[in-house]
């Protein structure tokens, strides 16, 4: 008989994991294998055309910035990181 799965990602804190995992698997519904084996996130390599874009939006950025304090216009905080 072939049963369909989904897979399924489980995401919290580091410390809680194993009771989540315990919680997860006395339900019965889930059947654990080896993920991928992925290092991390790894960042985006711009290629010279995105750079170059890049460059021009964050001047266009400085310039309007600037325009706002000359105007004395309250300029929004930037997002955090």
């Amino acid at each position: 008989m072939i049963v369909p799965m989904t897979r399924v990602r489980i995401l919290g804190p580091r410390d809680r994991f194993d009771v989540t995992l315990a919680a997860v698997q006395d339900f019965g519904k889930v059947h654990l294998s080896q993920g991928p084996a992925h290092v991390g996130v790894s960042p985006a390599r711009l290629d010279a055309r995105t750079q170059r874009r890049r460059a021009q939006l964050t001047r266009v950025l400085a310039d309007v910035d600037e325009a706002l304090q000359a105007l004395g216009a309250a300029a929004t905080p930037a997002p955090a990181p």
